[in-house]
């Protein structure tokens, strides 16, 4: 008996020898910018390797190298073709490779889109054998749309889809996350992963001692990524003991950077909060100021309009006149006559109300930039559930000037 389980043991040792040795050994090249992101190139290059070696996907090899370095390398030219990666895998000793590029597509509004072309390259095929593409708007940056990305690509290049996955981040570190009622897990500086979820409606709940909960009922599909933003804040409120699992999310992908993040891979700075989003304050400044300016506007216009005519010396040269001048401004520019005692006092009035109008407008013109563009910045705050901040968005205001006057020119790429 005792001999048997012996043969038994050895036999599943030798089986799961078998299965590793199976398990191709992946080398993940940095992703190579053609317009020069290398930064978002390194973090995106980091989260592939980490996420194929935490999946159980392949072997993932420590080296580290670069398209763009091993393509200096292997003499390739800009062309990536099928030789030049025969020849980078025998250079390396690889016996698979995963290279890609990411590139810039134009977008609305100066905005553009980056779209990312990854590969699976075979050694003992000679060839690519599997491929897969993806897209990123240049607002989104943030560390959960990059691992999204990342598993996105993952799972086409292997063809292999993974579980259903909640994944929540928070402005507060150190947060209970409930799951219907069960604890999964705590918030990080990372982004929390919730693996193995299954498909439908699911209660998720994010609780920190002293501040207000987070409470969402959210229907999650098949093989979804569903990522869950969970602001914390507002009056303090007792919730009882904190329970459960330390930081991370247990079983799949966790938290933490994986290996080959450069410097900008943290997500420690990001505040997934709406009320740190600096396009909150700043929409709300924007049309607070374009109230302001047509407060002001309006002002100026009710003393062209209004006062002027029934105060001296205005109303005083009206009755020298008498009723028949209906342009009282006009008719006193040209007005030599003795008698008329308010003619110089009413041409200095009708020049302070020609400048008061030009204010007016000048002011309502603000007012409306203003307004307009601080309405922008909260639509697109609402619209953004990522609220990451926008790196290509701008405004300019600038003076002009012409023949005989100036003005301000509010120009802005959104």
């Amino acid at each position: 008996m005792m001999h048997r389980t012996a043969w038994m043991g050895l036999a599943f040792v030798v089986a799961l020898g078998a299965a590793a040795e199976a398990r191709a050994e992946v080398t993940v090249l940095g992703l190579r910018s053609l317009e020069g992101d290398e930064a978002l190139a390194e973090r995106l290059t980091g989260y592939i390797r980490d996420f194929v070696a935490r999946r159980g996907l392949d072997r993932v090899s420590d080296k580290t190298q670069t398209l763009e370095q091993m393509t200096l390398l292997a003499d390739c030219g800009d062309d990536v073709d099928q030789r030049c990666m025969r020849e980078i895998a025998e250079m390396l000793g690889a016996e698979e490779i995963v290279y890609g590029f990411i590139s810039r597509m134009p977008g609305e509004g100066g905005r553009f889109t980056y779209a990312i072309d990854l590969r699976r390259f075979s050694a003992g095929s000679r060839r690519d054998v599997r491929s897969a593409s993806g897209s990123l708007e240049s607002s989104r940056q943030g560390t959960a749309n990059l691992q999204i990305l990342a598993n996105t690509l993952i799972d086409d290049l292997w063809e292999q889809r993974a579980a259903t996955t909640l994944i929540v981040q928070s402005n507060e570190s150190g947060a209970t996350v409930y799951v219907d009622g069960d604890v999964v897990g705590r918030t990080g500086a990372e982004p929390l992963w919730v693996t193995d979820v299954s498909p439908g409606e699911h209660e998720v709940r994010v609780v920190k001692e002293g501040l207000e909960p987070w409470e969402r009922v959210v229907d999650v599909a098949r093989n979804q990524y569903r990522l869950l933003e969970a602001p914390l804040g507002g009056d303090t409120v007792a919730v009882g003991p904190e329970v459960g699992p330390g930081p991370g999310p247990g079983p799949g992908p966790g938290p933490g950077p994986g290996p080959g993040i450069g410097s900008g891979g943290g997500g420690g700075g990001e505040d997934s909060g709406v009320l740190g989003d600096w396009r909150l304050w700043t929409g709300a400044g924007l049309i607070a100021a374009g109230v302001g300016m047509a407060g002001v506007g309006i002002y100026y216009g009710v003393e062209t309009l209004w006062n002027m005519p029934d105060r001296d010396p205005v109303y005083s040269y009206r009755l020298e006149v008498g009723p028949s001048v209906s342009d009282i401004c006009e008719f006193a520019a040209t007005d030599n006559d003795p008698d008329h005692l308010h003619a110089e006092a009413t041409r200095s009035e009708c020049d302070k109300a020609d400048t008061y109008q030009i204010v007016q407008w000048v002011m309502w013109g603000l007012a409306a930039a203003a307004g307009g563009v601080g309405t922008y910045f909260l639509i697109d705050l609402a619209l953004d559930d990522d609220g990451a901040e926008s790196p290509d968005t701008a405004l300019q205001i600038s003076p002009t000037a012409f023949f005989g006057g100036g003005g301000l020119t509010l120009s802005g790429t959104f």
